[in-house]
């Protein structure tokens, strides 16, 4: 088909995680899915279409609140579950502290700290907060190439208040510059850390990590609780390339991210779908009606938005859908473009 590797195991995991796609997605084909976007805005056939992306966006949200310890039963992302989270994440960070020995800055670490500096320090430095706290750090560094745990989760602490406030203030450059920070100290003491506190330790930074894919650039919508995948995307390619962008994450979470990504509008929340679906020839919007309304992600959703009360019809696609809407001759597709 016209479907990459990646994107046929992502359609695996999708249904793995309880996602959904219609089959322009399915089919790879671009036609059929501008189509589907534009029967989006149908007021008649729209839920059909409406209701895979509820469907998603709640499987997404609770693999959200599962990567930053909410556990199973949270479907909404909210400015309340966030702080639960954060302070949670937090509580588990002073609780390893004690158990953190001294931790060595040997000279590899000590270049990425010296290059990392050289890169952002002009970033850093309009804003005095964080540059005392990174001046404390590197001139600790320079009398020292060792910090106690404590000293090295008082340094995380302010380093990482600094880079959120940052991010709320829209100040991008600064936000990552201090994340990047950050990361170079958890990977520091991950290298250094082993048993039930290197395992703690590593829980910790992947809720960490999740959460800031959460927190910044407007990855949540903290009053409805739906999480954004495309910024999500972004931040996570841009705080763990290798586990996001490469593939050496294929966790729950970062699949759910990437299957929603893949299955985004073609294009955005304005009616520029429906006009573009408009300038199709009309055989080829007939045809791809159709497949919409013959493959069995379609007759299922058709089933479930139109016989509410039959059995299985909260069920979408498989043989529960196959037939239950006879909507294959030409005049009822007319009629579905046309209401």
């Amino acid at each position: 088909g016209n479907l990459s590797a990646e994107e046929t195991r992502l359609m695996q995991r999708g249904d793995d995680l309880g996602m959904v796609s219609l089959p322009g997605v399915e089919k790879g084909d671009t036609a059929l899915k501008m189509m589907e976007q534009s029967l989006k805005y149908n007021p008649m056939k729209g839920p059909v279409i409406r209701e895979a992306g509820k469907r998603n966006q709640q499987a997404l949200n609770k693999q959200a609140a599962k990567a930053i310890g909410l556990g199973d039963d949270v479907s909404k992302v909210d400015a309340q579950a966030l702080g639960k989270a954060s302070d949670a994440i937090d509580k588990g960070y002073r609780g390893v502290e004690s158990q953190i020995g001294k931790i060595e800055f040997d000279d590899a670490v000590l270049d990425s700290l010296s290059e990392w500096e050289s890169r952002n320090m002009k970033t850093i430095l309009p804003n005095r907060d964080s540059m005392n706290v990174v001046d404390s750090l590197i001139d600790n560094l320079d009398k020292t190439d060792s910090l106690s745990g404590k000293q090295v989760m008082q340094y995380r602490s302010r380093i990482g208040k600094q880079a959120r406030k940052a991010w709320k203030d829209g100040d991008e450059l600064q936000g990552e510059a201090l994340d990047e920070l950050v990361e170079i100290m958890d990977e520091t003491v991950a290298r250094q850390v082993s048993g039930d506190v290197g395992q703690e330790w590593a829980t910790l930074g992947r809720k960490w990590k999740a959460l800031k894919s959460l927190e910044t650039g407007k990855g949540v919508d903290e009053i409805s609780g739906d999480v954004n995948p495309l910024t999500v995307a972004n931040n996570l390619k841009r705080m763990d390339k290798g586990g996001y962008q490469r593939g050496r994450n294929r966790s729950d979470f970062y699949d759910a991210v990437r299957y929603a990504k893949m299955n985004r509008d073609i294009v955005g929340q304005s009616g520029t779908n429906v006009n573009m679906a408009s300038q199709l020839p009309q055989s080829q919007i007939m045809q791809s009606v159709m497949e919409l309304t013959s493959e069995p992600m379609g007759r299922g959703l058709l089933n479930s938005m139109m016989n509410p009360g039959a059995k299985n019809a909260g069920r979408l696609g498989g043989a529960t859908g196959r037939g239950l809407i006879p909507l294959t001759d030409e005049q009822n597709m007319r009629g579905l473009l046309n209401e």
